[in-house]
This record gives structure tokens, sequence and C-alpha cells, in this order.
């Protein structure tokens, strides 16, 4: 099977490098200032005014504008550091040089960018790469972030064919399935979306039965304004819940080969069972040595944090 698109095949946001020439800087003559009303040419106040409004403008110029080219030129680096090591990944995974594509997304990610895209694209290298476990990881990232998009869907459906450990879920699989599905129905930026839609329904509904005199269109703007009530408080519900969501790390993939499961968060405890890379799991508690984790049959034990990618 062939991933649906790699990296080339999404689209990229151009960057439009504007230049721009300044010469040396002219300040105002005594000509270069716009004419004075007649009826305040003869005012010493006004001219003395005027000259301090002037004064002050060249004030303000001299003082605040070399600081604002410091702060462009502070962070313009960081802005072309960026693009550069996304055009240098992309570089790398068309010569099949993976490792390097790789390195080059962690390190965009290091520093402090994130989108859907770039999980996506990194997720893409792992599995080139063969290491299904992280693959799995970013595509799974790159889901929450962007829950509609079918070219992660089929990208992970994919990866997720290729792990070991086949988990059968408990009982309550179809409850937990409709509770993902929702989420992952719209970004939160949908729900929000939907929301605003439901509440302006509602308002045109409610508007609509107090100007109406029709007691029969009256009866049906308050049966559709009902509805609308009922709309606004499901998806508001849903999506505040979504963004919950988004903000925590409930899950976790298996980003290791191996990983031992224990009975206990120490070295000292028991191996209860073994998982492999790519396995999804509930987490249940975490901290910066050991995840308590929850299989999809029920099974528990605590994982090493370093051998997981939560999410």
């Amino acid at each position: 099977m062939k991933l649906s698109k790699y990296i080339g095949g999404r689209k990229q946001l151009a960057v439009i490098s504007q230049q721009s020439s300044v010469g040396s800087r002219q300040y105002p003559t005594q000509r270069a200032r716009h004419a004075v009303p007649h009826f305040f040419a003869g005012s010493a106040s006004f001219n003395a005014l005027n000259e301090s409004v002037l004064n002050g403008v060249l004030n303000i110029v001299r003082t605040k504008l070399p600081i604002s080219l410091l702060v462009v030129l502070f962070f313009l680096p960081f802005f072309f550091t960026a693009q550069n090591l996304s055009d240098s990944a992309q570089i790398y995974y068309k010569k099949q040089e993976f490792k390097q594509a790789i390195n080059c997304y962690e390190k965009t990610l290091a520093g402090g960018q994130s989108s859907a895209n770039l999980h996506y694209n990194l997720g893409n290298a792992y599995f080139k790469d063969n290491q299904i476990g992280k693959a799995i990881y970013n595509y799974e990232l790159a889901k929450k972030l962007s829950p509609g998009d079918d070219d992660i869907k089929n990208n992970l459906k994919i990866a997720n064919a290729k792990t070991i450990d086949k988990i059968e879920a408990k009982e309550n699989f179809l409850a937990g399935a409709i509770k993902s599905g929702l989420y992952s129905m719209f970004s939160t930026n949908g729900w929000a979306w939907l929301s605003i839609i439901a509440v302006i329904f509602t308002l045109l509904c409610a508007i609509a039965f107090i100007v109406s005199k029709n007691l029969f269109f009256k009866k049906i703007c308050f049966g559709l304004g009902v509805l609308g009530t009922i709309k606004f408080v499901f998806v508001f519900t849903i999506g505040f819940a979504s963004l919950h969501n988004l903000n925590k790390k409930t899950q976790a993939i298996v980003t290791n080969q191996v990983v031992q499961v224990l009975n206990a968060p120490n070295e000292s405890g028991k191996s209860k069972f073994s998982l492999h890379e790519g396995t999804k799991l509930t987490v249940l508690s975490t901290n910066e040595d050991w995840t308590s984790i929850q299989l999809a049959n029920g099974n528990e034990g605590w994982i090493k944090t370093n051998e997981l990618g939560l999410f």
C-alpha cells in the first residue's frame, strides 16, 4: 500500500520575500509643511503648537523606529531558520534521506513551530524510516489538530495495519467510538462556528416570533427557536469537551520497539506483559518518569514515560 500523499503533495505556505529600499531619511523642512488655513495663519500660538507637534513626531521617529527595527532584526533569523529547516526537510525527503528529514522536522518542532502539516510530514518521514510507533504518534497529533483531514486518516490507517499488537476492546467500545467520533467530527474552530450559527438562528426565530402577527407562523418560529436552543447547547457542550480533550493528554502511543508493562512505577516492579511500537493506550495518570496506562481490553500497568508519545 502506498501512502496517500507524501511531502511535496502537501501545499506549503509560500513565503514571499518583500524587500524595501530605504533611502537617506529627510526630515520635513519649512517648505515641506502643509499650508496653514488662512484663519490660523497669523496666530503665533498656533504656529508654536504646530512646531511643538512636529518636533514631538520627529523625536518619536528618532527614538522608537530604531527600537522597532532591532526587534524585527532579532526575530527575523528565527523565521528564516524555520523556513530553511522545512525546505531542507523536503529536499532530504525527496533524496530518501529520511533520518536527515526527521532531524530537520524535529528541530522545527523544538523551535516552537507546530501544525497538522508539520506532524503529518514528520509522520511520513518516520514511516519511510520504518519507525512505525513514532509515525503513528505524529499522525495522531496531526489528526488531533485537523480531525477532518482525509490524508491523515488514511495514512494513520495504513500505519496502524503494520502494528504487532492486536488488542480486542471490551464491551464499552461502542460508547468510546461514538465519543471519539464526535470529538473528531470537527475541529474546535468548527464547533465554535456551529455554536455561533445556532445562536444566530435562534435569535432570528425569536425576532420573527415577536414581530409576526400570524398565530400559525408564531408557533413555527417558537418550535424552531426551541430546536435552535437545543442545538446550541449540544454543539457548545461537544465543542467545549473537544477543546478540553485537545489540551489534555489522555492517550499515548508506544514509540519504542518493545516496552515492558510493570505492576508498579519503579524499576523493581514485576513485568506483567510487553507491548510493541504503535500500540495505542489510554493514559490514567502520568509524571516525568512513569505513566499509568490502560489497554482497550481493560488491562492496566505502568510504563516509563520516555517510552511513550502522549497526546
